[in-house]
């Protein structure tokens, strides 16, 4: 992949979620709700509009607190630059959702492809950006102007390979999964359940607690036989 430049104060490194991680375990530790009753498994064979709203009603809850969020602009190409260079583009907020606390080990994200399920919502991302027309899409994330996208992961457990879906635009990805178990540089009580964005110097992704490691949202892939995209 080509390296980028970015214009303006919006160029990350790879650190910036690790970096913020002790800060962002400090504030969550002072505002983390009770999880929710709602179990994973309940969105099995729900309508895409029924899980949508089970997201977005997640999504409200949790976007009030700042711990569990991070509102960034994404970068866009700049036509009127020379080679390849970004402009501030969307403004996107994504948001933990307190599924992810519910997930304490890798396993606990396996596709079941006996029943075909399995995907685990991890995160709202809200793009309401008045400067950009509704339905505007940042493609390179699957997401959509105007409505709060919901990201979903599932690990496919005869490879034990990390796949993730966005919706409503259903973008599939790749995962890259990193365990931190046992690292003696994590907070006390391990990793948050947080979600960021990450920038690297030529590329910007997500970044989501996954049970005990972290996930990384990689480039645009289809799924593997017997994962579905249905909930």
């Amino acid at each position: 992949m080509n390296r980028i430049t970015m214009r303006g104060p919006v160029e990350r490194g790879v650190t910036f979620a690790v970096v913020g991680l002790a800060l962002a375990a400090a504030t969550a530790s002072c505002v983390r709700q009770p999880v929710s009753s709602v179990d994973a498994p309940a969105l099995r064979g729900l309508s895409d509009s029924a899980v949508g709203e089970y997201v977005r009603a997640a999504t409200r809850k949790k976007s009030k607190f700042p711990a569990f969020a991070d509102s960034q602009r994404l970068a866009i190409p700049d036509s009127t630059q020379p080679g390849l260079r970004l402009r501030h583009g969307p403004l996107a907020k994504i948001v933990a959702l307190e599924d992810i606390e519910k997930y304490k080990k890798a396993s606990d994200f396996d596709y079941d492809l006996a029943k075909k399920s399995g995907w685990r919502p991890v995160a709202g991302i809200e793009m309401n950006d008045p400067a950009f027309p509704g339905g505007f899409a940042y493609a390179k994330l699957g997401l959509i102007n105007g409505v709060t996208n919901s990201l979903h992961i599932t690990r496919d457990p005869r490879t034990g390979r990390w796949w993730a879906k966005m919706e409503p635009s259903k973008q599939t990805f790749a995962v890259e999964w990193k365990n931190h178990e046992g690292d003696p540089d994590l907070p006390a009580g391990g990793i948050p359940g947080v979600a960021r964005w990450l920038w690297r110097d030529s590329d910007e992704t997500a970044w989501i607690r996954c049970a005990n490691g972290c996930c990384t949202l990689g480039d645009a892939a289809e799924l593997p036989s017997g994962i579905e995209e249905a909930f």
